[in-house]
């Protein structure tokens, strides 16, 4: 028997059609996707410029109706005009421009350049939480607006799992915090929960900032609140003995200047002060409940509980003996180490998740007395321009 012969297979290519030609051909098809790619990256470039600059004009455009019931000024309000058209002509001059050369390429981050007419935070950025209340999200970032401090905010928001009816709340919530020009907002798909968000956020911050500003969306920061932070952890920033400074007092006996007890409703550290604790509170959330409340049974000793017991009707030691709490477990961990929490001069923070839709505080009356000091989502404008205690 002989072999049959073998034939090479056949191409699909014209028999005059050379190695180097289909060469050519990959190269140019190469070309002409790099680009399409060029032109794509300059095209969503000018399209986040153009988002932005019209949220800006919606924001000039808007009348001040909250300004005017409430007898605001005018000269205050065309201020405020004023700082947005500044803000347009910033983000106007400063939108970025990809080189089609360097696309796909990663390079190091560089320290973010402050446009004309915003002011420099010296190393502060500031975490803003949010998740289903519109209202709230947008007092605050107003607030924070009119204080010029919204290019050094980062918004975290929560997600939803899957879950339409939970999706629907959230996506009214980015949107109203898309139009404002915030530095950046971290949205989730997932529900991670408040507390797995906190963690997050605070690794974030202490990766890209000296100093950092930790805001729940129903905190809402007086006038000049931002500067005053960032001057109170002038005060704190040497003293190893101070963790935080925070914003939103306990008006308890006892709290002075320096307080063992930690309060989570609008608080402010450096990074170095946050490290060390940071870790630690990370160990502790991944704790089984019942490793964790053996680690507070063996670390809250009656010396560290008489130091950390001193907001009556609201003390921390009921909630540790219970569940893991990340603020409740701060406040065990600076007391550990022996620290302490500034209070800022004046009151710069007002909590106002009390009332009928709030998930913890219903009774507001209960609530606006020490140590909660709490008020309705609809009075915070009042106190925009109030500093009640020195």
């Amino acid at each position: 028997m002989t072999d049959t012969p073998k034939h090479p297979p056949k191409s699909d290519l014209p028999a005059d059609h050379s190695l180097s030609d289909s060469l050519n051909e990959l190269a140019a098809a190469q070309l002409a996707i790099e680009e399409i790619s060029a032109d794509r990256a300059v095209l969503s470039a000018k399209l986040e410029t153009a988002t932005k600059r019209l949220s800006l004009l919606e924001d000039i455009l808007q009348p001040r109706l909250k300004s005017i019931l409430t007898l605001r000024p005018l000269r205050f309000a065309l201020q405020q005009r004023n700082k947005r058209k500044r803000e347009l002509k910033a983000v106007s001059e400063n939108s970025p421009q990809p080189d089609a050369k360097t696309l796909g390429t990663a390079t190091p981050a560089s320290p973010p350049t402050i446009p004309p007419g915003q002011q420099d935070w010296q190393g502060l950025g500031i975490a803003l939480f949010a998740h289903t209340r519109v209202k709230c999200i947008r007092n605050t970032l107003e607030s924070l607006a009119r204080q010029d401090a919204l290019h050094i905010t980062h918004v975290f928001i929560d997600g939803d799992q899957g879950k339409p009816s939970l999706r629907k709340k959230i996506d009214e919530v980015y949107n109203a915090v898309s139009k404002y020009p915030v530095k950046k907002i971290h949205r989730q798909r997932g529900a991670f929960g408040f507390r797995k968000m906190m963690l997050i956020a605070g690794d974030f911050m202490r990766q890209n900032y000296g100093r950092m500003l930790f805001l729940e969306d129903d905190c809402f920061p007086v006038n000049g609140a931002i500067a005053q932070f960032n001057d109170e952890l002038d005060r704190i920033d040497n003293d190893n003995k101070v963790f935080s400074v925070y914003g939103h007092p306990f008006l308890v006996q006892g709290e002075e200047d320096l307080f063992t007890r930690f309060q989570s409703w609008g608080w402010a550290t450096t990074r170095e002060k946050l490290a060390p604790i940071w870790d630690e509170l990370k160990s502790c959330y991944f704790m089984s409940e019942s490793e964790y409340l053996d680690f507070v049974g063996k670390m809250l000793s009656p010396e560290i509980a008489s130091k950390i017991n001193v907001t009556p009707g609201r003390q921390p030691t009921e909630t540790l003996h219970k569940f893991f709490a990340w603020d409740e477990t701060v406040c065990l961990l600076a007391a550990m180490r022996g620290l302490s929490h500034k209070r800022s001069t004046h009151r710069l923070i007002y909590n106002c998740g009390a009332g009928l839709n709030s998930t913890h505080f219903e009774n507001l009356q209960l609530f606006r007395k020490p140590p909660f000091n709490m008020i309705d989502e609809d009075e915070v404008w009042e106190y925009f321009d109030e500093q009640p205690h020195k």
